[in-house]
């Protein structure tokens, strides 16, 4: 069984449809954009996993939206209150499994960082033991003067304007970040390569912008 996971860095852009139907999942992270782009590459396929933060959600993503794009289940990986449960009143697409305390703590706690959504589900996705080929897209780990994100600023979730605006300017207007993400560049990708070293049985296929410093025979830049 192979999956792709959609995380939202610039360079998801190289992505293609028909990299993503040689899989047989999808898997997205916090509330990709849904521009021309990306809708080319996930329209009429089902998407089985959305991880996301709930706290801060894109109020774009509608029960209409989520029907539209076959989501199958939406997987909360920040801490309660569920804001975006409560906004969708629609309960049968929450996974009851609690990712902040079994992904967010557990690699704070022992790997000194504080985990993405998507690197929380690459983990999940990892544990579940059901699939043999995984391909990561648009992890490009919040690397300090780069682009943020595969879109444009004015596609931004209204919630993460602050972001831009606030006091402490996390990211620049033109979509650069700005800062040392509390999510650490550095431990995220040593991180990524522990799990790529551990799950040998797994291939890893990757488009990426990140120069990771060590390759294992499972992993591929695309």
């Amino acid at each position: 069984m192979s999956i792709i996971l959609f995380g939202k860095g610039p360079s998801l852009s190289r992505c293609s449809r028909d990299i993503v139907d040689k899989h047989n999942d999808i898997g997205i992270c916090n509330y990709p954009v849904l521009n021309n782009m990306f809708i080319s590459l996930i329209e009429n396929r089902t998407i089985q996993y959305h991880f996301a933060n709930c706290g801060t959600f894109d109020e774009r993503y509608t029960n209409e939206v989520n029907k539209l794009y076959n989501i199958q289940k939406i997987y909360n990986t920040n801490k309660p209150p569920n804001n975006y449960k409560n906004f969708l009143k629609n309960f049968i697409l929450f996974s009851d499994e609690n990712i902040y305390e079994l992904y967010y703590n557990k690699i704070n706690n022992t790997y000194g960082f504080l985990p993405s959504t998507g690197i929380m589900m690459l983990k999940y996705i990892i544990d579940t033991k059901k699939y043999n080929h995984i391909t990561l897209v648009g992890y490009d780990l919040f690397e300090k003067n780069k682009d943020t994100y595969y879109y444009d600023v004015d596609k931004y979730n209204k919630k993460i304007m602050y972001l831009i605006e606030g006091k402490d300017k996390i990211i620049s207007k033109d979509g650069k970040f700005l800062i040392h993400s509390g999510h650490d560049f550095n431990k995220t990708k040593e991180y990524m390569e522990y799990l790529f070293k551990s799950n040998p049985h797994i291939r890893f296929d990757l488009i990426t912008n990140v120069k990771f410093d060590k390759i294992y025979e499972n992993v591929n830049i695309l």
